[in-house]
């Protein structure tokens, strides 16, 4: 994991060109580049020393030393004055109107679930917050715990299969799967169906995850739960949406 010395220096690094894209071009794509290389950083990152056996990830580690260290310097500040938008980006979030978090199916049929429109059963400091994107995002912290419930009458008549994928954003590598089960609402607990869904490393971007099939009654008279939890406690998560895809 990344010990204090790293922490402390991606944040003064970051502190220092005031610009997540700056930071991204100058520093993460160094960490890209160990990561293609399948570099083991983990004395990099726990002791914030370079190590000649990762290159990439010590060049990343040197990148964000020399950013830190310009704090009192000029160096960096042409770069900010021309490309800041945090006060842009707060704006649009502070002034975004609340939508309907509800699950609702869209044109093709798919079952989209907004993370505002989820439960945090058990919180451990997770929070439901106001996104860039819109609407609103999770933010899964430790081994929190999240439902939501779909209504049969969502699902497409005669379709029981379904892909359920979640579109997310990552900061780390290694994060371990959630687990996924899936019931009748009021149906005992030993009624579940468990599955678990890979969470993928997007460096910090928005992407989906691997599709992981489910199986859904439309005929059910009760809404369908879902529940999902990390089996230990890992970094954070950002969850945007949970779809439901119907495989013919």
């Amino acid at each position: 994991g990344q010990g204090g010395l790293d922490f402390l220096l991606d944040t003064e690094a970051r502190n220092v060109l005031c610009d997540d894209t700056r930071f991204m071009q100058l520093v993460m794509r160094l960490e890209w580049l160990a990561v293609v290389h399948e570099e083991d950083d983990k004395s990099v990152r726990s002791s914030a020393l370079p190590d000649k056996d990762a290159l990439w990830s010590a060049l990343g580690l040197m990148k964000k030393k020399i950013i830190a260290a310009a704090a009192e310097s000029n160096e960096y500040q042409p770069q900010f004055e021309q490309s800041s938008n945090y006060n842009k980006i707060q704006e649009m979030i502070d002034n975004e109107e609340e939508c309907d978090n509800a699950p609702f199916k869209n044109d093709d049929g798919e079952v989209i679930i907004p993370a505002g429109g989820v439960d945090l059963v058990v919180s451990k400091k997770s929070s439901i917050n106001k996104s860039f994107l819109g609407g609103r995002q999770l933010l899964l912290m430790h081994d929190a715990t999240f439902q939501f419930s779909v209504s049969p009458d969502l699902l497409s008549e005669g379709i029981s299969v379904y892909e359920m994928t979640i579109y997310l954003n990552t900061a780390h590598r290694n994060e371990d799967p959630l687990i996924l089960t899936i019931r009748p609402e009021g149906e005992p607990s030993d009624s579940d169906v468990e599955a678990e869904v890979e969470i993928p490393y997007t460096m910090c971007m928005w992407e989906q995850t691997g599709p992981v099939p489910v199986e859904l009654d439309p005929s059910s008279e009760n809404d369908i739960v879902f529940s999902l939890h990390r089996k230990r406690t890992k970094f954070g998560i950002a969850i945007k949406e949970i779809k439901l895809t119907p495989i013919e």
